[in-house]
């Protein structure tokens, strides 16, 4: 967590999302002041599991066969990834609460919604760190999703479909609507964890 939050990547999220939600109340006509696009873009840049730099260094050989074990390993880096999680979610929500000078509901609303959002893309971005060893797995979640969602919609499904199976049929400030994207976040979390475990991600069979 230290090493994350220490890196420029992390910054350079953190700073994406203040200045592109910035611009966004100050030009953007949208209802969300570009809130969705910035926190998409930090969660992206920010993103850094690790397990592929910990295994290319044998860091994580060290910790799994001399030190912590296998399951505790595994269970470092999943909380790992939540806090960054929370720490997005945090940073967001104080910049929208102060640019929309001090709009509880807004800035509670979009941070809970595109931080279920971001839920969705962790086990794409942990599968993209372990098989392809990308050192911007948010970038590769992301990239991903919306080329599956392309080629969804140039075959002809309805974005309404796809807006039902990813659970993003919701209502502007009607929490009741978002039940189903937090049942699939859930899911996702429970993906991420099994991800984490494969041997694949670190020989945890342990």
């Amino acid at each position: 967590m230290v090493r994350w939050l220490r890196s420029r990547t992390t910054t350079w999220g953190a700073g994406a999302f203040a200045l592109t939600h910035g611009l966004g109340w100050w030009r953007s006509p949208e209802q969300d002041h570009l809130f969705g696009y910035a926190f998409l873009g930090m969660f992206a840049l920010s993103l850094r599991p690790g397990l592929s730099v910990d295994r290319e260094l044998g860091f994580r050989d060290l910790l799994v066969w001399n030190t912590l074990g296998a399951r505790r390993y595994a269970l470092g880096k999943f909380l790992s990834c939540l806090a960054s999680l929370a720490l997005m979610v945090s940073w967001a929500g104080t910049v929208a609460l102060g640019l929309s000078r001090g709009d509880f509901w807004f800035a509670a609303w979009h941070v809970v919604v595109f931080g279920l959002v971001a839920t969705l893309l962790l086990p794409i971005a942990l599968g993209a760190d372990i098989v392809l060893s990308s050192r911007l797995p948010g970038v590769v979640a992301l990239a991903a999703t919306l080329l599956v969602g392309v080629l969804a919609l140039s075959s002809g499904i309805p974005p309404t479909t796809l807006l039902e199976l990813a659970g993003l049929e919701i209502e502007a400030g009607e929490w009741a609507s978002l039940a189903p994207l937090a049942r699939r976040g859930a899911g996702a979390l429970v993906m991420a964890w099994l991800i984490v475990r494969l041997p694949a991600g670190g020989r945890l069979d342990a």
